[in-house]
């Protein structure tokens, strides 16, 4: 994965510094890294990434994966109103999101529109319901 990204940026002619190649990985290269195969890389360097609570690499993976199956659902167009788990699901992404950052977790909290969105779409369809029928 790490080669494909950097020969994509060789082909568009981009510098190979690390936060281009570190922005051209996955999201499945990132939950990957978490894996329990990379165990002994995240004994000491977890804290870095998750600084504001203590937090086991199986937890983090586990969380981002759970998030990355619903950005592919969404980016492949499968349906997730009808799931009954995208309040929980957005309240993961939160929750992970203040792990790393409390600031950004809060800034997109206060800047979402998914609660009225998601109100507004219950009420038009209370049969519904975000439940599948």
């Amino acid at each position: 994965m790490l080669r494909r990204a950097k020969d994509s940026l060789q082909r568009d002619g981009k510098p190979l510094d690390a936060s281009r190649v570190a922005a051209e990985l996955s999201f499945g290269f990132w939950t990957g890294l978490l894996g329990p195969k990379y165990t002994p890389l995240w004994r000491d360097h977890l804290v870095k990434i998750v600084p504001r609570r203590p937090v086991q690499r199986a937890a983090v993976q586990t969380r981002l994966n759970s998030i990355r199956k619903l950005r592919n659902r969404v980016a492949h167009h499968e349906p997730i109103l009808f799931s009954g788990r995208l309040e929980k699901y957005v309240r993961e992404i939160l929750d992970t999101l203040a792990w790393m950052s409390p600031a950004a977790s809060r800034w997109v909290s206060a800047n979402s529109s998914f609660e009225e969105r998601f109100a507004a779409y219950r009420e038009r369809f209370p049969e519904i319901g975000g439940h599948r029928p």
